[in-house]
């Protein structure tokens, strides 16, 4: 919550020469560090999403999404694979062509492609989403895949 109401305050904040924003990358971290339990990453997609949302420009995006991918090839609950999934899926929301072009461009821990992972991960997941908000966010993002499913040319049609 911090995070998205005062973005401007964690990076400015600073404790013995450490930025808020350090200390908040330092947090996502470990709990996305893929040797800690996965209830240590129930709260890392909204803090994720949250920090890109607000603090986008000044982050290494690519870095923290290789990290919640590799996260989500970790676990099991569907409750924590949801929360990490909501990451993706809120980037198909706002950069569709973007995140599909991203994920393809990068790997899981074993080798598979990361926009053919998530995929698989969200449709094997979809119908056991909770909350209202997520859900609808889900959907939305799923219709903007339809063009895509439809043409032939498309990377989907690779899965």
């Amino acid at each position: 919550a911090v995070v998205s109401t005062q973005s401007t305050g964690v990076s400015t904040l600073n404790i013995n020469g450490i930025t808020g924003m350090e200390y908040t990358m330092q947090l996502i971290g470990k709990m996305l560090d893929p040797e800690v339990s996965e209830y240590g990453a129930l709260y890392a997609g909204r803090l994720v999403s949250s920090l890109i949302k607000h603090a986008g420009a000044a982050l290494n995006i690519n870095q923290i999404l290789q990290a919640v991918l590799n996260k989500l090839t970790k676990c099991e609950s569907p409750t924590i694979q949801q929360s990490l999934l909501v990451v993706f899926i809120k980037l198909f929301n706002h950069d569709l062509e973007g995140s599909m072009s991203f994920l393809q461009s990068i790997n899981t821990p074993s080798g598979e492609n990361g926009l053919v992972y998530v995929l698989k991960s969200w449709c094997e997941i979809q119908e056991m989403f909770t909350g209202e908000y997520e859900t609808k966010v889900a959907v939305i993002a799923l219709t903007k895949f339809l063009p895509h499913l439809l043409a032939t040319d498309s990377p989907l049609s690779l899965i």
